[in-house]
């Protein structure tokens, strides 16, 4: 698969879970990852400083995801070792089985780390040409 075509269907799968958890997220705030990750996903990278602004927000909303997700793994360790699954209730289960609505997941994280390449390819390419593909790929995702 050709790296444009590649780019717009990781991104569109990047968009459909991001509504999906948008969908289960209800209340939104600001500070809220999914509501950062639809804020990303509004950014017009045409000129240099926003996509600047696109790149340090998807590094930052990786890193969150990736704090996350190592979070959600330490409480089902320690939930683990200390009261062992067998012991739980059904609905603790359940809740131990189930990320949070807010979180972005590692399809998320995926599709970050390629806008992030992707605009730092376009920030540090000189040819308009090369550019201008990278921002078509960007702007199709």
């Amino acid at each position: 698969m050709n790296p444009m075509k590649r780019t717009h269907t990781l991104l569109a799968c990047l968009q459909l879970a991001a509504a999906a958890t948008w969908a289960g997220a209800g209340d939104q705030t600001a500070s809220s990852p999914s509501f950062r990750l639809a804020t990303l996903l509004r950014l017009d990278p045409r000129d240099n400083a926003r996509l600047a602004d696109l790149t340090r927000e998807a590094e930052a909303l990786t890193a969150i995801a990736k704090a996350h997700e190592e979070q959600i793994k330490v409480e089902r360790k320690r939930i683990r070792q200390t009261v062992g699954l067998s012991n739980l209730p059904v609905a603790e289960l359940e809740q131990y089985f189930h990320t949070p609505p807010d979180t972005l997941n590692k399809r998320d994280a995926r599709g970050l780390a390629e806008i992030v390449r992707l605009a730092r390819v376009a920030l540090d390419v000189r040819p308009q040409k090369t550019r201008n593909d990278c921002l078509l790929e960007l702007r199709e995702s």
